[in-house]
């Protein structure tokens, strides 16, 4: 949980509203990000090889308002695949 708390002590300090769901281990699921001009969120799945956790999904949406423009919203999906499992090399 130290880096959790290190990104919150920075958040903090640069006026960033936060919220988190992190689990025991200190793996991060949902991370939302409410700065002053919009909010950017963050949600990440995760499948174990050896005993180790790996990120398979993460996606990330923000939504804003442009002054001049108006509401803009993004979405972007990254998804990771070729996890080695029992690799030998």
């Amino acid at each position: 949980m130290e880096l959790v708390e290190q990104i919150a002590a920075y958040l903090e300090s640069h006026h960033v509203l936060t919220l988190a769901t992190v689990d025991e281990a200190g793996l991060i699921y949902e991370l939302t990000l409410f700065y002053n001009w919009g909010e950017v969120g963050t949600r990440i799945f995760y499948v174990e090889v050896n005993k180790q956790a790996g990120w398979r999904t993460v996606s990330a949406d923000a939504i804003s308002e442009v002054a001049g423009f108006g509401r803009v919203d993004g979405v972007m999906v990254l998804h990771f695949t070729n996890h080695c499992v029992n690799c030998k090399k």
